[in-house]
């Protein structure tokens, strides 16, 4: 019987080969062999990254949010580590509990067509501003006092209620929310309370939910408007966004799993990848697979970087033989390599 499957080998190639492959292997992965006929199907993940890459969002690094389980995240294939901000999609109102005594919130109101709007506030000059009990008014020039109106003063844009004083904090008016400062200004941008990020837009300062573009990043704010972080399910797929909110392109690694995101899109891809050159496959919750893997026209092996292998490879102790490009594992077979007549068994084992 032959001592290699490759004649054309010499004892020094080999020994490297055994030795190389061996490493890589090793007793972590499923072996191939059971008493069927077929290898098992399982397969393990690897602490190591797919070839040539870099982590983009560092497994290790806490995200700074209490995060929750969402109930977006119930799909049959949804990525095993899914987060969802603890000021839920179901919490409708933004406004917390740590707004000023005189903010009124959760108060919706309908602006009527006499009234500054938000959208278009009114400008309003050479008038005087004037406390009633603590809280702040503004007095025109002939007495009177703004009332259930938006007017810019100073460059600076506010909400006065029906008895003239201004808000504060969360309000909502039309179907939209504002954040108003503590001094009665609206914000806008990015604003940040209790540790969750909301983003208001700087013209109108709407508070903005969905997908946004910021400062050459895309990020995700939920229907609450809380900044997203980690995955997130939108549009029919599944995204990820990084600690800061940021989207992630490319690899990216979490809880230990390898998954790939389209670099244009974002979106999680599954199914056969080939990326810079080399051959990968993620399952249909987007993990990248090592080992063995059962395609639908036969058996391929991917090592601990998640790239396909394809010729020669040893699995404990058992010679196995890989095709060219696709990769797919010979079996039942005798076929002719490098010159050479070789026998597979029905499980993939060559026996000479």
């Amino acid at each position: 019987m032959k001592l290699l499957p490759n004649s054309a080998f010499t004892g020094a190639v080999l020994c490297t080969a055994l030795f190389s492959l061996t490493s890589f292997a090793g007793t972590a992965m499923a072996s191939p062999l059971a008493d069927s006929s077929t290898p098992e199907g399982e397969w393990t993940q690897s602490s190591l990254e797919p070839s040539g890459k870099s982590s983009l969002v560092d497994p290790d690094d806490e995200v700074t949010e209490d995060l929750t389980q969402s109930s977006d995240h119930q799909a049959e294939y949804a990525p095993r580590s899914s987060f969802a901000p603890v000021n839920g999609p179901e919490n409708a109102n933004p406004a917390n509990d740590d707004v000023a005594d005189d903010a009124v919130v959760g108060e919706e109101v309908q602006a009527g067509p006499q009234q500054g709007s938000a959208q278009h506030p009114m400008e309003v000059e050479d008038g005087t501003w004037v406390v009633d009990n603590g809280r702040w008014k503004y007095r025109n020039q002939d007495g009177t006092f703004l009332t259930s109106r938006w007017a810019t003063i100073d460059a600076d844009v506010y909400c006065f209620d029906a008895s003239g004083f201004i808000r504060t904090g969360w309000y909502k008016e039309d179907g939209s929310w504002y954040r108003l400062a503590a001094t009665g200004q609206r914000l806008g941008g990015w604003h940040t309370e209790e540790g969750i990020w909301y983003y208001l837009d700087p013209d109108s300062g709407e508070m903005i939910t969905g997908p946004i573009m910021s400062g050459g990043a895309e990020y995700y704010l939920h229907p609450n408007g809380v900044m997203a972080t980690g995955w997130v399910h939108h549009a029919y797929r599944w995204h990820f966004y990084s600690a800061s909110g940021a989207g992630v392109r490319g690899w990216v690694s979490d809880r230990g799993m390898w998954y790939y995101l389209d670099p244009q899109t974002g979106v999680m891809q599954t199914g056969s990848i080939t990326v810079d050159g080399a051959d990968y496959y993620l399952q249909p919750t987007g993990e990248m697979a090592t080992g063995w893997v059962q395609h639908s026209d036969g058996w391929r092996f991917y090592d601990l970087s998640g790239v396909k292998r394809t010729g020669w490879i040893q699995w404990r102790y058992s010679w196995y033989y890989l095709q060219p490009g696709s990769g797919v594992m010979l079996a039942g077979t005798t076929q002719v390599i490098d010159g050479q007549p070789h026998t597979f068994m029905p499980d993939g084992k060559w026996v000479g």
